[in-house]
């Protein structure tokens, strides 16, 4: 199930970047520096995070600003925040 959830995240965040860049979703590898390879900003970075919040029901704080750096970097963090906002909403009562 993870594996689908991860799958799941990826490929979203997958259209984000080919959609916010106009770039073909071929190109994107998943370890790839998206912010080197597609010379990305601090003002795409703010755009990307603006986006992935909306689309994934997150928050992120500038300590995941700087480290979303890959795909999979951010696939990863935003995983992790869903689980954590899971495990949140499950404890209270």
């Amino acid at each position: 199930m993870l594996v689908r959830v991860m799958n799941d995240v990826e490929s979203l965040v997958r259209n984000i970047l080919v959609n916010h860049f106009g770039v073909c979703a071929l190109g994107l590898d998943s370890s790839m520096n998206f912010v080197e390879a597609l010379r990305a900003d601090s003002l795409d970075i703010i755009s990307l995070a603006v986006l992935f919040e909306e689309a994934f029901d997150i928050a992120f704080d500038g300590r995941d600003l700087v480290e979303i750096r890959s795909i999979q970097s951010i696939s990863d963090r935003i995983t992790h925040k869903q689980a954590f906002k899971s495990n949140t909403l499950a404890s209270i009562p």
